[in-house]
């Protein structure tokens, strides 16, 4: 018997699925776990849900040739606002129509765009295209916050978003630059909580390999939360739990 997502408990799990022209990426049903409830900052009696495990790698950002910036140029832009990655989680448009620019010098994940070509995904349809329509109905619009790098000012900035990816801190890693983006999600406590492991149809579909990319050892995912040091790197989950960053170009980070 189906249970109201309202009665489940942190760490249990919901399937979603996934609409035919895209099990062949995702599978039928993607697995989330429920990561906290009535949480701090979001929408009232809210259910929080992240997905189970790394459901993709793709690059929270791809290289912006046209940047005056020779970081972004080369490396991606670590703005979380701008990036494609949140562009595209939060898109229902079909395939190849889900980029628009964010600002005059964005450029979309294209295989030009990102390192080493791999892991494009210009031409995909929206996330939110590939899910159940009953699922995605009832996603709530929640209001996040996201630091800010001190090249775009520092200090922080909200934006609205129905998919999301976390932060260090929702997580429980560090405050990036002593500023909190939200609050510890129940789910996590410590690195081990923080580990997740990619699904089959994350490696079978992933241009990048690797070793120690398999199903059955923890892998890399990316957070919302840019290194505020610098214009091109994003935080990371390693594959321990720990925090890392990386070029926000780069087709080896995970999504969850």
């Amino acid at each position: 018997m189906s249970k109201a997502i309202s009665s489940l408990a942190v760490g249990d799990k919901i399937e979603v699925p996934v609409l035919s022209a895209y099990q062949s990426r995702f599978g039928a049903k993607i697995i989330f776990k429920v990561a906290d409830k009535n949480h701090s900052g979001y929408p009232s009696n809210s259910v929080t849900l992240i997905t189970e495990k790394i459901i993709q790698l793709m690059c929270s950002d791809a290289t912006e040739p046209s940047n005056s910036n020779s970081d972004r140029r080369n490396y991606g832009n670590n703005r979380h606002i701008h990036s494609n990655i949140l562009q595209w989680l939060n898109s229902n448009a079909t395939a190849g129509n889900w980029y628009s620019a964010k600002h005059s010098a964005d450029a979309p994940p294209t295989n030009a765009n990102v390192w080493d070509n791999y892991n494009e995904y210009d031409a995909w349809a929206g996330f939110l295209a590939m899910l159940d329509p009953k699922f995605v109905a009832e996603l709530l619009d929640t209001t996040l916050t996201v630091v800010k790098s001190s090249t775009d000012g520092g200090s922080y900035e909200t934006f609205t978003a129905k998919m999301f990816l976390a932060s260090t801190t929702e997580v429980g890693l560090a405050n990036e630059n002593d500023i909190a983006e939200g609050s510890l999600l129940a789910l996590f406590s410590n690195n081990a909580s923080r580990i997740a492991y990619p699904t089959a149809e994350c490696v079978s579909n992933s241009e990048y390999s690797n070793s120690n990319f398999t199903t059955s050892k923890g892998w890399y995912w990316w957070l919302r939360t840019p290194n505020s040091s610098n214009t091109c790197n994003v935080r990371r989950v390693r594959s321990d739990g720990a925090l890392s960053s990386y070029n926000a170009c780069s087709g080896s980070g995970g999504v969850r």
